[in-house]
Formats: structure tokens, sequence, C-alpha cells
């Protein structure tokens, strides 16, 4: 048993450790803390590369053809992978058991949103804002590289963001209203 601690405490802290080892490499590159890199470039570079060393062996140029990532997010992730203190963090993390991958979930949905870019706005009945980015990407397939998507908005009417509707309600393709 740890010490200062009880019993349940230093299980449900093992337990906690373990979980941490097997996170996906998406959320590792943001709990990294590299610079531009946020949820939805991390998603991308890990669904592009698969695994972090897959990540440190790809040229600027690789990782800046990845869709959602560009020169800049590139620029900042070579320039992390390069430090010497961060190669041995990685090193330290591989000892440590961290996977450092990402998992091949393949979604047993329709692929509604294919090649689609969505964009959530306001709150979405029946989901927290994670909850509805799940299931975006569930219905988004896998991971393609750089395509050109056309655009989709979906907007809660319970709370429609008001930036850009220019007094309309709707966003209706048709021209109807709301």
């Amino acid at each position: 048993m740890l010490e200062g601690l009880g019993e349940l405490s230093a299980t449900s802290l093992v337990r906690a450790i373990q979980g941490a080892k097997a996170m996906p490499l998406s959320r590792l590159l943001v709990a990294l803390g590299i610079r531009h890199v946020g949820p939805v470039a991390a998603r991308e570079l890990a669904g592009a590369f698969h695994s972090y060393q897959a990540l440190e062996a790809a040229s600027l140029e690789e990782l800046a053809g990845v869709a959602g990532v560009g020169p800049v997010i590139a620029a900042s992730v070579v320039a992390y992978l390069s430090e010497d203190e961060n190669r041995d963090r990685a090193r330290r993390f591989e000892t440590d058991g961290l996977s450092m991958v990402e998992p091949q979930v393949v979604s047993a949905l329709p692929q509604t949103l294919a090649e689609r870019a969505v964009v959530v706005t306001g709150s979405v009945e029946g989901y927290t804002r994670d909850g509805a980015e799940e299931a975006i990407v569930a219905r988004v397939g896998p991971h393609r590289g750089r395509c050109r998507r056309r655009r989709t908005a979906w907007s809660s009417a319970r709370r429609p963001a008001r930036r850009g509707l220019k007094g309309s309600r709707s966003r209706d393709p048709d021209g109807a209203g709301g």
C-alpha cells in the first residue's frame, strides 16, 4: 500500500496510472502541449501517422500535407520533435509502457458525414460538446488524408450562434428561413 493512502485510494491511483498508459496518440499529442496542436490537429496527425515513431520520422512536407495541419502546425511539430529533451521524454514514455499509438476504430455507423467539414455552433440537444464531436467523428469515416470537403453547419435551435447569421435564423439552402 502507498503511504498516506488507504487501500481503496491506492488501488484507484494504480488503475488511473494504468489507464493513462493506454491513452490514444491523439490525446497524448494534446497533453504534450505542442504549440498550435489542439484536439483537431492532434486527431488528424494521429489518424495519418498512427504512431509517435511514425510522426517523428515524418518530414515537414508530409506533416503539412495532412488535412487540417498546414505549414504552421507542421513546423511547430517538427520543432518540438527535434528537441533533445522532448526525444528523451518520448523514450521514457515508451520505457514506462505508454502505448503512443492511435487505435484504429472502425465505426459501424453509416458514414453520413464523409467528405464533409462539420461545424457545431450552439448546443446540440442530447449531447455534451465532446459527445457531439464524437458523434460527428464516428460518422465522418476513416481518415483519407487531405481532401476538399463540403461544409455542413449543424446548429441547435435552442441556442443558435448569432455570429454571421445577419438576421436570418436558419441557413436553409432552399432559402425558406426559420
